[in-house]
C-alpha cells in the first residue's frame, strides 16, 4: 500500500467537501446512520477509507504477481532451447530408426514375394501383405518424425 491511511481519510474528506461522493457508499452510510447527517458523513468517510485502502493493498498485490511472472520467464526460457535440442534429437533417433525398419521390412516383404514356391500360399501371401502394411505405416511414422525433429530444431535456434 503506497499511501498511508490518514491519506485515505483525507481523500474521503475531500470528496465530501467538493461534493463529489461516491453515491452508493454514501447511501449505505445514510442508512446505517439513520438520518443524521453527521453521523452518515463520518460514516462515509470510513467505509471510503477502507474501499481506498482495499484497492491500494489490490494494486499492490497486482503488482507483486507481476513482477513474479517477469522474474520466472527468463528461467523457463533458459531451458527452452537444451528442452527442444533433447526433443530434437529424440525425434531423429526415432526417425533413424523407423527408416531402418520401414527398408528392412520392404526388403523382408520382397524376398518373401520372391521365394515363394507356391503362388497361391494365402498365409504366406499375408505375411508379405502384412510386411508391405508396416512398412508403409513405418514410412509414415518415419516422415512424422522427421517433421518433429526439424521443428524442434529450429525452435532451438529461435531466440
Amino acid at each position: 500500500m503506497s499511501r498511508f491511511p490518514q491519506e485515505l481519510y483525507e481523500i474521503a474528506a475531500n470528496e465530501v467537501a467538493q461534493r463529489n461522493v461516491v453515491h452508493g457508499i454514501m447511501a449505505k452510510a445514510s442508512t446505517d446512520a439513520g438520518g443524521d447527517e453527521k453521523k452518515a458523513i463520518a460514516c462515509y468517510i470510513e467505509y471510503r477509507a477502507a474501499q481506498l485502502a482495499q484497492e491500494a493493498s489490490e494494486e499492490l498485490h497486482q503488482k507483486r504477481r507481476g513482477e513474479r511472472a517477469a522474474a520466472k520467464r527468463p528461467a523457463i526460457l533458459r531451458f527452452r532451447e537444451p528442452a527442444y535440442a533433447v526433443l530434437s534429437a529424440l525425434f531423429g533417433m526415432v526417425t533413424l530408426i523407423l527408416g531402418l525398419l520401414t527398408v528392412f521390412l520392404v526388403f523382408a516383404a520382397i524376398r518373401g514375394a520372391l521365394n515363394q514356391a507356391i503362388p497361391h500360399d494365402a498365409a504366406r501371401f499375408n505375411a508379405i501383405l502384412i510386411c508391405f502394411v508396416v512398412a508403409i505405416v513405418c514410412g509414415f511414422l518415419a516422415a512424422l518424425c522427421g517433421r518433429l525433429t526439424s521443428k524442434c530444431m529450429r525452435a532451438a535456434n529461435r531466440k
